[in-house]
């Protein structure tokens, strides 16, 4: 019996990149991240589908703005949206201003869900981990998360810039939360990146969306509202 795979694209077919698209993509055995495109970006996945004990499944959580959506990406009822190929199924969502479509091509496509728009306007963190370090001879590695998410291991190089966004949680009972644990040579740090009282260092801008700068340099760890406007908050273990 050959095996075949699905492919899944999702194409940001936005009009422009003015209000930031971010989703996040899981499986229940497979979380595959937060992602934030740009216009025209094609994020694609593949894998071999279940056919016995289960089917396979996908599904995303979308943010526009003041719009969000959430719906699977991929079942096996979705099949026949998609184009058959000798050993592959290839499926394309695209995101566009009024909803989301699929079909088995760019060019050939149906909607398929709306944009839910909410009654108020959400707050995005974007923060923003820059390697400032003098040079690459000795590798930075990283490793950043919250208590529901897993940003993954990263090993940039110098001048390189890691960012993420969230909509935070400001109320009584609970405060987003993000910390990293650095490596760097023989030296170690390991802090929070995020917090609700972390916020007085980030910048404003009328949305009101919050902008955190994290610079790593050789003699510590600055922070601010952008990289020419950062303070050392930590030194290197």
């Amino acid at each position: 019996m050959t095996e075949y795979y699905t492919e899944v694209h999702i194409v940001d077919a936005l009009p422009n990149n003015d209000i930031p698209l971010t989703f996040h993509c899981a499986s229940k055995d497979d979380d595959l991240g937060y992602h934030h495109p740009k216009v025209g970006d094609d994020f694609h996945f593949e894998f071999v589908p279940r056919i016995w004990f289960g089917h396979t499944l996908f599904f995303c959580h979308f943010w526009w703005g003041n719009k969000q959506a959430k719906f699977d990406v991929y079942n096996h009822h979705l099949d026949v949206y998609c184009s058959w190929n000798v050993n592959t199924i290839s499926c394309f969502w695209k995101v566009q201003g009024d909803g989301f479509y699929m079909g088995p091509s760019l060019y050939e496509v149906k909607k398929m869900h709306d944009w839910i728009v909410q009654a108020f306007h959400y707050v995005y963190i974007e923060v923003h981990i820059v390697d400032a370090l003098p040079n690459n001879d000795i590798p930075l590695t990283f490793h950043c998360a919250s208590k529901d998410d897993d940003l993954g291991y990263h090993h940039p190089k110098v001048g390189d810039d890691f960012h993420f966004f969230f909509r935070p949680h400001h109320d009584i009972f609970r405060h987003t939360l993000f910390f990293c644990h650095f490596w760097w040579g023989n030296k170690q740090a390991m802090f929070d990146v995020y917090t609700y009282e972390l916020s007085v260092n980030c910048s404003k801008d009328e949305n009101p969306n919050d902008y955190c700068y994290w610079k790593i340099q050789e003699d510590g760890f600055y922070m601010g509202p952008s990289l020419d406007q950062v303070r050392k908050l930590h030194d290197w273990n």
